[in-house]
């Protein structure tokens, strides 16, 4: 006797594979490639840019007004300034990309709790919320050598993309992250009344982010 598949279920298995159709589509065109054997460091010519002084940690760095700094949180459904041990955020305004499906764009500095140099620079496989971290090498910058990573993720037709920056310094583990976050298409494929946020779109505030990280130094 055959069985019939009830109306609620053949859509939910539909809508779960056009998500997922949809998700690897997108990844598929992501500017932070997880697998990656080259990097290259983005560098721009800074100039004419606000600058961030810490003492406590012995910090500074510039920045544009398109990304002031902020004890807030920012960003869509997916926060920009989230970190167990924050010392600076600065949150993109995204005013060029209104009525996008960009969500929020910045740049944190923290401290993480890898207390080693070498654990510093290994990175986990997985972070605290399960998210994928694929180490692509090391970069120098101001004399300074950083670890760097990718990680990403994805939720309910959200996404992030985060390029990580690490380097151990006088028993401290400093991590720059630069993340990007925005939304999916509808796994109908309609977009609403909002246009897509392109590959191109990403490269633009990309390149603001790492002309943010070029400034990056120590001053003690």
């Amino acid at each position: 006797m055959n069985k019939k598949v009830s109306p609620a279920i053949s859509i939910t298995i539909i809508f779960t594979l056009a998500v997922l159709v949809g998700l690897a589509a997108y990844y598929q065109d992501a500017i932070f490639p997880v697998q990656s054997p080259v990097f290259t460091v983005i560098h721009r010519r800074a100039s004419n840019l606000n600058e961030y002084t810490n003492d406590v940690y012995g910090i500074r760095i510039k920045y544009t007004n398109e990304f002031p700094i902020t004890s807030e949180r920012c960003g869509g459904y997916i926060p920009i300034c989230s970190s167990e041990f924050p010392i600076a955020c600065f949150c993109y305004s995204g005013s060029n990309f209104s009525g996008t499906t960009f969500t929020g764009a910045g740049l944190l500095i923290s401290i993480v709790s890898d207390n080693t140099e070498q654990s510093c620079k290994d990175f986990d496989y997985y972070d605290k919320q399960g998210l994928y971290i694929s180490k692509l090498g090391e970069t120098t910058v101001n004399d300074i050598v950083f670890s760097v990573a990718v990680r990403g993720g994805a939720a309910l037709m959200h996404w992030s993309e985060e390029r990580l920056y690490r380097t151990f310094r006088q028993g401290s583990c400093f991590e720059i992250a630069e993340t990007i976050t925005g939304g999916t298409y509808s796994p109908y494929g309609d977009l609403g009344n909002y246009k897509e946020f392109t590959k191109a779109d990403k490269e633009k505030v990309l390149s603001s982010l790492e002309t943010m990280f070029s400034t990056f130094r120590f001053i003690k």
